[in-house]
């Protein structure tokens, strides 16, 4: 670790395997997140996220092994929020690195309009269809496995071969549909919350399906999970401190800012972890919470930055850069990476708290490694807050509102 800067600004590097940490931090606060206890770090280990990482890959193997025996050339997901926001994040950043061999589709919504002109547009005979739902009884979901089965069955699509049900195996509505129908269903961990879910079977199936090796996404979660467990978690710890300090500063909107095309459904992924994560009320009513927005660099440096550099200084930024690309255009790259250094100087020169992930090769390793810290840092980030990380009282609320 080495620290250099200026009195205003410190910058400290942590440099692991798969990317290299380092801050610009100018917050006042220096309370510091205290280590991890055996006790606690014996907590980490139960987590449900972490027991995924280290579940034998066959127990998915000969489901995927049967679908990838047919062949198509479209794969549907339908899933709400953290059903299939892990998914396109990880699609998206494998299909750049050419591993892909399907047309991945997400439908993540309920827009009657959009869903006609895909069922419009999509050859349907050609597509293999994938339903996730944690609980199997949202109404989003009950709905369109309604309409999608309405369009299969006028296009006389076999659904005992062409569509795949991953859910909770208790009593729910896609449960009793797929008994019904006979539909092929994964059952998956019911401990595990949605948008903890990007590395488990939730998002490794349709991954696996589309053509990209989840087990290459896992291994890198799992090195890094172990590489941090010899370091006592210091380098997630570290950077849950970061945000807190800065959140005690006043600085409550938290940006997110990749400078690579293919990282951007990662910051969609990041808002959910961050606001369903954070954004708590307290049982003395106190309301509290870190805001996540996704920008995009070097595009937004054109719409955005002019606010988070002269407006209120209720911000930090978290840059992610990767240094090797392929297939890129050397030119283009290069000008990108300037970029983003001449954007971090100056919201030096603004004193704006950032953070930078610099990724040295965007490959199944790497993310599996950046979600797994993402991860772990709004767990310890909550933690210093007193909330609850795995919780969504509010998102629970408005389904109650909308069942009754």
């Amino acid at each position: 670790m080495g620290i250099c800067g200026s009195k205003m600004v410190k910058k400290t590097f942590f440099d692991l395997k798969y990317w290299r940490l380092s801050y610009q931090n100018t917050s006042k606060n220096r309370s510091k997140l205290r280590s991890l206890s055996k006790s606690e770090i014996k907590e980490l280990d139960n987590l449900e996220l972490i027991k995924e990482l280290y579940k034998d890959p066959g127990l998915y193997k000969e489901s995927t092994d049967f679908i990838k025996k047919n062949r198509y050339s479209n794969l549907v997901v339908f899933g709400m929020g953290g059903s299939s926001l892990g998914t396109k994040a990880i699609f998206e950043a494998s299909n750049y690195s050419k591993k892909s061999k399907k047309n991945l589709h997400i439908v993540n919504n309920i827009d009657g309009e959009s869903f006609e002109k895909f069922f419009k547009e999509i050859k349907i005979k050609d597509s293999f269809l994938i339903f996730v739902s944690k609980s199997g009884d949202t109404i989003e979901i009950k709905n369109l496995v309604k309409e999608t089965f309405k369009k299969i069955s006028e296009k006389k699509v076999n659904h005992h071969k062409q569509v795949l049900f991953i859910t909770e195996s208790r009593e729910s509505f896609l449960h009793k549909f797929a008994r019904a129908k006979k539909v092929q269903t994964f059952y998956i961990n019911e401990n595990l919350g949605g948008r903890f879910s990007a590395l488990s079977p939730s998002s490794m199936i349709p991954c696996e399906l589309a053509g990209i090796n989840s087990q290459e996404i896992l291994i890198g979660a799992k090195d890094t999970y172990d590489k941090l467990k010899t370091l006592k978690f210091t380098p997630v710890i570290k950077l849950a401190n970061f945000y807190y300090n800065n959140y005690l500063d006043g600085r409550d909107i938290s940006v997110l800012m990749p400078y690579k095309d293919n990282l951007n459904s990662f910051g969609e992924w990041f808002m959910q972890l961050w606001g369903e994560s954070l954004g708590k009320q307290r049982q003395n009513k106190k309301n509290i919470g870190l805001t996540p927005i996704n920008y995009l660099g070097p595009r937004d440096q054109h719409s955005q930055m002019q606010l988070v550099l002269d407006g209120p200084k209720n911000k930090t930024i978290t840059f992610i850069t990767v240094r090797k690309s392929q297939e890129s255009n050397k030119r283009l790259e290069s000008l990108a990476l300037l970029e983003q250094a001449a954007t971090l100087e100056a919201t030096k020169e603004r004193k704006i708290p950032s953070v930078k992930f610099e990724i040295k090769k965007l490959d199944g390793p790497t993310l599996g490694s950046i979600f797994l810290v993402f991860q772990l840092t709004v767990i310890l980030l909550a933690r210093n807050l007193n909330i609850n990380p795995f919780n969504q009282p509010a998102v629970e609320l408005i389904k109650k509102r909308l069942e009754s």
